[in-house]
């Protein structure tokens, strides 16, 4: 069973998670709608204006793409759509990343007992806090050595080619320039989605991590790992002991996991 303090900590980063995850899904699909928009009005102006010179009455075909010209200008389209949300979902991402951090490093100062404390502890400045923020959101934690950014960039990639591969598809079907449009706009659905998953996972990682970098600060060496609900994945790990390195590279496991820990005393 937890101590009074510890479940008191673990109520109010789920508090801050639950707040966090709201406000980066009510931006995320503010943007996300904003550019759907934008692309779908570029995409039908250009299949309007390039079915002006199609071989067949209302319809958009593969080759009326290549021969008016117009393929790569559509695929500009797409990069520079990538490229706005990319950049707006990084700072989106970001934001969010630096303020659950210091949320959690503020919950874990305010509720340790200080009769605890194995170490003398001096409350660091603000400038130091900001410091080791800074740095905490740029780390590597994932297998795949990559970081928040790269992680978004990547994405933002593979959105470029799923949009350009999407509107092959229904240029190869033959297909009117509005059903296209929209078609290819409704793709930045799954990147929202996407993009929700990993500022999710981001968002549960940096938590621990803020919290890891807290207690080792004050001295404590181990942790116990937590899961209410676990899967078979997080259950092989639940009440568990692991050293607070291992736990900050363990948690989250999977994308969308919930699982946290507490202190061992």
């Amino acid at each position: 069973m937890s101590k009074y303090w510890q479940r008191r900590i673990q109520e109010e980063n789920e508090a801050n998670m639950r707040k966090s995850k709201a406000e980066v899904q009510k931006l995320l699909r503010e943007l996300y709608r904003k550019e759907s928009l934008i692309l779908f009005h570029q995409l039908e102006s250009t299949f309007s204006k390039i079915l002006k010179d199609a071989a067949e009455e209302n319809v958009v075909h593969l080759n009326d793409l290549y021969l008016t010209d117009k393929f790569y200008t559509l695929i500009d389209y797409f990069n520079e759509c990538a490229s706005r949300i990319g950049g707006k979902q990084v700072t989106i991402t970001e934001d969010s990343l630096i303020n659950i951090y210091e949320l959690a490093h503020a919950t874990v100062t305010h509720n340790v007992p200080a009769a605890i404390i194995p170490t003398s502890f001096t409350v660091p400045s603000s400038s130091l806090l900001e410091e080791s923020t800074e740095q905490a959101v740029r780390r590597t934690w994932c297998i795949d050595g990559k970081n928040f950014s790269e992680r978004i960039w990547g994405n933002k990639q593979a959105l470029v080619q799923d949009l350009t591969r999407t509107m092959t598809d229904y240029a190869a079907q033959g297909t009117s320039p509005y059903n296209m449009a929209q078609g290819i706009a409704q793709r930045l659905a799954v990147d929202e989605s996407n993009a929700y998953r990993l500022a999710r996972t981001e968002l549960a990682h940096f938590q621990v991590a803020s919290q890891v970098d807290k207690y080792k600060e004050l001295g404590f060496t181990h942790g116990i790992f937590r899961s209410e609900d676990p899967c078979d994945e997080c259950g092989a790990h639940d009440g568990k002991t692991y050293t607070l390195d291992e736990l900050e590279r363990m948690i989250p496991l999977h994308p969308n996991c919930e699982c946290s820990f507490d202190l061992k005393v």
